[in-house]
């Protein structure tokens, strides 16, 4: 009798270990206590026992085959479901783990795709009608699977029913499963008791508690997120988005992070695709509401409230009251999403180089580049290009060795203007994954942003060196000898001797017509010849180049400003012949030239180009005035389109209207702006000098990004010239000394004081300013015929 009491007493305890276990997903440590109790006879012939074990066994080979195909172990998968079989005989109606039996049966059917005989399975959860007060912790688990297996193998569309019903019947089984995993990720925590730490503050490696070893499952996750995808479907996007808050609203616990992540991240791609500030609706705010000391419980979908301890199924807690966070717009709802998402995925991140942590670390970093993407979209789209920097450069702590990231952090720093760091990151991408693209956008950042020509070109020819090794075929090649042809062009215009520049200049030739060879239909090879062979007095061969690329793209700028400075060479200028068969154009007409300029600024009335070729083009036919009156115009244009770059200090690239850099601005008013080879360093020298000497003297010239004072300085200096040709002495003081506010120590400021006190006949004034300025540009050609000038009438 003693023996017969310590034999129940063993297996009552056995029992009501197996039974913690369960919940707690111990399934290795109930295989352990399983196999040392198996001598007893009456554990191994007690049913749950048994239905524990099996469970066990199928739970341990899902955990271990979760990546691999499930059929490759198809008799594995037998074997469990006989165990289970067996431990059901006989158990019918009488113990909860026949139900649980039944729903764990209609997972392995799915898993094996026997989708029929697991809907069957599934449906024998239907019994509970919603009623989970009577469920274990691990019931409600094994319950919210079997609603989501019935969901998605409805949604597959195997089970013969009609269309309106198996929609209805999907919604209404992956809801059920979305509030059954729910409330079981919350019941479990509470049987834990993890420590409190929040989960963005403890960090991937602070334990919380044995909670963190689980997760909701594959299924159950998938059903979750299939649900919104569901309803989209059907049309239904308000229902989706408010599928998603439920499950952001629910109460956060330590297995509802990963779903919580995924619904973040597609209720964000969602409402930036899909939704606009017109129909957005905010989420609602939850009132709070106590009972009897007790904090509300509410539904998910439906939204009813149900006091704690009232009558009812249990449902998932959701945060309430007004400490909750709710968003009021549209970006602001999207933006703490992604933030959010980019908090977890940071957390999560694999630091580690091991090499057993190589799948986990990609993995990871794939869905933190996902946010990533869609932070740059968000900020874009809204024009926060500095946030897009700040938010690569914290990425730039787990993207060891990644390329993508660096070349990303670059395209970003472009867009702000930061062209230095931008070659530096372009360095780091180019040398984990050399990519034909990474080199051109290099080059084309040190030709046009840093005049670093001989790195630009180096850049160029490593691009070109990628595509002939290993033709991508995107037709970057073309691209590649265009760079280059730049390259050579803008070294020809740094070179003094004649025969280096001739050398570089036909270099420069044959680069753009390999690009134009290349890619026939491109226009910019066509417009870079017919800029080379203007430069060579072919007047008549480079209009009939420009005119090409004008009828490859007709609204090209670059081009048609060329187009328009070639009519107005005078006729019989240049030389040259022309290729066979190919009419001499026109040219020398100032009536047409002006009819061209005209019609660009109809089209593109901000183009500071078109109008500087205008005053000089109004200066020859009309007179100085009406020069002026343009003059007037570019100044009020450059107020309204960079006063709000002057306050805030933006110094990032402004496309008003060019969509090229255009090397024709540098034919016109040659006087103001020097294109020989001392020019660009010039330039540097004066812009340092210039900061320096307005340093102490006015806070407002130091906010004034480079390229937006350089134009107003250009705008003044044309100002001053034609008011010295209406012989506007005074006015022409004043606006010089506006100039001198804005760049104090300046080659071509120097060189416009010079002409204004030779105007006033001081010549040795004059002289002294045209030899400041060639003190800071040895090569200004303006001041060195000035001076050369003065000092033969002096003589």
């Amino acid at each position: 009798m003693y023996r017969k009491s310590t034999s129940m007493k063993t297996l009552s305890d056995l029992k009501t270990d197996v039974f913690k276990l369960r919940n707690e997903n111990a399934w290795r440590k109930i295989m352990s206590t399983v196999e040392q109790k198996v001598a007893q006879e009456s554990s191994s012939s007690d049913s749950f026992i048994n239905f524990a074990a099996a469970e066990a066994k199928l739970e341990i080979f899902l955990e271990e085959n979760f990546a691999s195909n499930a059929s490759a172990n198809h008799s594995t998968l037998v074997d469990i479901t006989k165990e289970l079989l067996k431990s059901m005989k006989d158990e019918r109606g009488r113990t909860e783990h026949f139900l649980d039996g039944s729903l764990l049966l209609a997972k392995i059917n799915y898993i094996q795709g026997n989708f029929v005989e697991a809907y069957k399975n599934a449906k024998e959860g239907d019994v509970l009608k919603g009623d989970t007060k009577s469920l274990s912790c691990r019931s409600l688990k094994i319950a919210a699977e079997a609603f989501a297996v019935a969901g998605l193998v409805l949604d597959k569309g195997v089970i013969q029913t009609s269309t309106a019903e198996k929609d209805e019947c999907v919604i209404h089984y992956l809801s059920l499963a979305t509030n059954l995993a729910l409330l079981y990720a919350q019941e479990l925590d509470k049987e834990i008791k993890p420590i409190s730490l929040h989960p963005i503050l403890s960090g991937p490696n602070v334990s919380t508690g044995p909670a963190l070893n689980h997760n909701l499952g594959s299924i159950i996750e998938t059903a979750m997120l299939k649900c919104a995808s569901c309803l989209l479907r059907l049309g239904c996007r308000v229902e989706a988005i408010n599928h998603y808050r439920l499950i952001l609203n629910s109460l956060e616990s330590s297995l509802s992070q990963s779903i919580r992540f995924a619904a973040a991240r597609q209720l964000a791609e969602l409402l930036l695709r899909d939704m606009s500030e017109c129909i957005y609706k905010p989420p609602p705010v939850i009132p709070e509401c106590v009972k009897n000391g007790k904090v509300v419980k509410y539904v998910g979908i439906g939204q009813i409230p149900v006091a704690a301890g009232a009558e009812g199924p249990r449902k998932p807690l959701r945060y309430c009251g007004n400490n909750v966070n709710i968003p009021k717009d549209l970006n602001e709802e999207i933006l703490l999403l992604l933030m959010m998402c980019e908090a977890q995925a940071a957390r999560d991140a694999v630091l580690s180089q091991a090499p057993e942590c190589a799948a986990t670390k990609r993995q990871l970093f794939e869905t933190a580049t996902s946010i990533y993407d869609l932070l740059t979209v968000f900020f874009m789209y809204n024009d926060q290009k500095a946030m897009i920097c700040e938010t690569l450069e914290r990425a730039l702590k787990f993207s060891f060795g990644e390329p993508y990231v660096w070349s990303q952090l670059a395209s970003s720093l472009v867009s702000i203007g930061r062209y230095t760091k931008a070659i530096g990151a372009l360095k780091e991408a180019t040398r984990l994954c050399p990519d034909m693209t990474l080199c051109l956008m290099a080059a084309r950042i040190c030709l046009e942003n840093l005049n670093m020509i001989d790195e630009g070109l180096i850049w160029a020819e490593k691009a070109l060196d990628m595509e002939r090794e290993q033709p991508q075929g995107m037709g970057l090649e073309s691209r590649a000898h265009l760079y280059i042809g730049i390259a050579h062009l803008l070294k020809a215009r740094q070179q003094r001797l004649k025969e280096e520049r001739k050398a570089s200049t036909a270099m420069a030739s044959q680069a753009f017509t390999s690009a134009r060879n290349c890619d026939p239909g491109d226009h910019l090879p066509y417009f870079y010849l017919a800029v080379v062979e203007a430069e060579q007095g072919y007047i008549p061969q480079a209009m009939v180049t420009v005119r090409r690329a004008v009828r490859l793209r007709a609204m090209h700028l670059p081009s048609l400003i060329l187009m328009a400075l070639l009519h107005s060479v005078p006729e019989g200028h240049g030389g040259g012949d022309l290729e066979d068969g190919l009419i001499t154009p026109a040219y020398g007409n100032l009536e047409m030239t002006e009819s061209l300029v005209d019609t660009i600024l109809e089209e593109y009335p901000d183009c500071f180009e078109a109008l500087f070729l205008k005053a000089k083009l109004d200066e020859v036919i009309s007179g100085p005035e009406d020069g002026i009156m343009v003059a007037r115009r570019m100044t009020t244009l450059w107020k309204r389109l960079y006063d709000e770059q002057v306050v805030t200090n933006d110094n990032s690239v402004s496309h008003h209207v060019l969509e090229t850099r255009s090397l024709a601005s540098q034919y016109f008013t040659k006087d103001l702006s020097d294109i020989d080879a001392g020019s660009i360093h010039a330039s540097k020298v004066e812009q340092a000098m210039s900061d320096f000497g307005s340093n102490g003297s006015s806070a407002y010239i130091r906010t004034i990004p480079h390229k937006s004072w350089s134009l107003q300085l250009k705008i003044l200096l044309c100002t001053v010239e034609l008011y010295l040709k209406q012989g506007m002495i005074q006015d022409a003081e004043a606006c010089l000394a506006e100039a001198e506010a804005v760049a104090p120590v300046s080659f071509q400021v120097a060189y416009m004081r010079g002409l204004v006190r030779e105007h006033k006949n001081e010549l040795i004034e004059a002289k002294q300013n045209y030899s400041d300025a060639i003190s800071i540009n040895p090569y200004h050609l303006p001041s060195l015929q000035r001076l050369s000038k003065n000092g033969s009438e002096s003589l």
